[in-house]
Order: structure tokens, then C-alpha cells, then sequence
């Protein structure tokens, strides 16, 4: 009689410092989880950004300049659509080509005698000193993302594809990693459970 409120005393003292354990080891599965599916999901919502609207027939670009300022940022990704120049409007963001220079300026008046675009930084307080003819026009921003242009290289250069392939592949490491620390611990947990309830020993 006396030796069964002793098992469960040892029973009871083990089992905080065995649930503590395991808490602490499914807290970092569980960071390895979430990390990787970050990752992956940053990889492919860049990916998605930056592809999808050159798959479906615009021009993407970064904004090199603080030109646009504060209405469009350094380093924001443009994504130009072709425009008709008669039919572009005050007020439209236009990309055209300077002496191989690609500038990006708001529109400020449209010309549709002399053909040409009066044109405007939005960090300038004047317009440009020279108007821009429709010969020059690459088109108008329909949209743009902020801090995605610089990202461009990542996805037209050889080594920036490499680059996000191997950030792709951390991710779905770390997911792989936090699968096979949940299986093992389970696979553990379950043998010490046989051990305690006897089985093992039953089975030898």
C-alpha cells in the first residue's frame, strides 16, 4: 500500500521537467517552420511581382532616382505600359529616353501640334528645360511597387537566379529540418512511453 503514493510521486516529479523539454524543442521546430515558409513565400511574392507583368506584355523597370520623390520612391518597381502619345494625359507618369538615358517625369502639359510632352519631376519645383518629343516616349507607369525595382537583377541575371534559388532552397530545407525533429520526437516520445508501460521489457 505504501509503495503506490510513491510511484506516482516520482511519476508526477518527471513529468513537468519531460513536457518542458518537449515544449522547448516544438518551439524551434516550430521557428524552422515558419522561417522556411517565410522564405519560400518571399521568393515566389517577388517572383510573382516582378515576372507576371512582363508575361503579360508590360515593361518593368527600377526607379534608379529620387526624382519622383515622395509620390514614387528610390528603388520602386515600375511596371510601363505602352501608351498612344496623343492620348496621354496631365497628370500621367511617363517614361522616355534621353541620349540613352531612361528618365522617368510627370506629365505636365501634352503638345499635339508640335508633338511633344511638357514634363516634370514631382521632387523638382521646374519643369524640365527641354520638352520631350513622342519619338522618345517608352510608355507610362501603370503601377508601381515599392522597394521591388532593386530586386530586378535578382530575376535577369544568372547569378541573382542562383541567388533566389539557393534562398528557396534554405526555405524548404528549414521545412523539411522541422519535419524530420517533430518525427523523431515522436518516434522517442513513443518508445519511452512503451518503456514505461512495460511493453518493451514484456516483448524482450
Amino acid at each position: 500500500m505504501r509503495r503506490e503514493p510513491d510511484i506516482k510521486l516520482m511519476e508526477q516529479s518527471r513529468a513537468p521537467s519531460g513536457t518542458g523539454k518537449r515544449s522547448s524543442g516544438g518551439g524551434w521546430t516550430a521557428v524552422l517552420l515558419i522561417l522556411g515558409i517565410l522564405i519560400l513565400l518571399a521568393v515566389f511574392l517577388t517572383a510573382c511581382a516582378v515576372l507576371l507583368p512582363e508575361a503579360a506584355g508590360y515593361r518593368t523597370m527600377n526607379m534608379e532616382d529620387g526624382s519622383m520623390e515622395p509620390s514614387v520612391g528610390r528603388n520602386s518597381l515600375l511596371v510601363i505600359e505602352s501608351r498612344i502619345p496623343e492620348e496621354i494625359r496631365e497628370g500621367d507618369v511617363a517614361v522616355f529616353e534621353v541620349n540613352g538615358q531612361t528618365r522617368v517625369r510627370r506629365v505636365m502639359m501634352n503638345h499635339l501640334v508640335s508633338e511633344a510632352l511638357t514634363v516634370k519631376g514631382d521632387a523638382r519645383k521646374d519643369t524640365d528645360p527641354d520638352n520631350v518629343n513622342y519619338g522618345s516616349l517608352i510608355g507610362i507607369v501603370k503601377y508601381h511597387v515599392p522597394f521591388l525595382g532593386s530586386l530586378l537583377f535578382v530575376f535577369r541575371t544568372g547569378i541573382g537566379r542562383i541567388y533566389a534559388a539557393a534562398f528557396a532552397l534554405c526555405g524548404l530545407l528549414m521545412i523539411l529540418l522541422s519535419g524530420m525533429i517533430r518525427k523523431d520526437r515522436r518516434k522517442a516520445g513513443l518508445i519511452k512511453k512503451l518503456k514505461t508501460d512495460g511493453y518493451i521489457d514484456k516483448i524482450r
